[in-house]
């Protein structure tokens, strides 16, 4: 999928891909959510490459689907975030944004999303 400046998925036209209809609106407590989710699925063993390459391309796979729910979508502070990388959190989610994210992350995992 071509990306705009942004580097979100869009056609030529600057317009989002027919995805972000499937997918649900989505904001930064999701993000957050599925980024925990993520680094919960981190390979413990940091020597095992072929883990670490496999942890690699699902957690880019799952960046370039977010970025087609959420024009504002940063894709490196979310890789940041899901591979552990982070030096500060930022503002912080009220807890019940957090436990709707939690459901609606946990709905798209199971479902298969990522």
């Amino acid at each position: 999928m071509p990306k705009d400046a942004l580097g979100h998925g869009s056609n030529p036209q600057g317009t989002h891909s027919a995805t972000i209809a499937k997918l649900p609106k989505m904001g930064r407590a999701h993000f957050e959510q599925i980024a925990a989710n993520l680094l919960a699925s981190k390979p413990a063993d940091e020597s095992n490459r072929s883990a670490n390459e496999a942890f690699s391309a699902r957690l880019s796979a799952a960046a370039d689907k977010l970025a087609t729910t959420n024009p504002g979508f940063n894709r490196n502070r979310f890789i940041a975030a899901a591979s552990g990388n982070v030096k500060g959190q930022g503002r912080k989610s009220r807890a019940s944004s957090r436990a709707n994210a939690a459901g609606k992350a946990n709905r798209v995992f199971a479902k298969g999303g990522f």
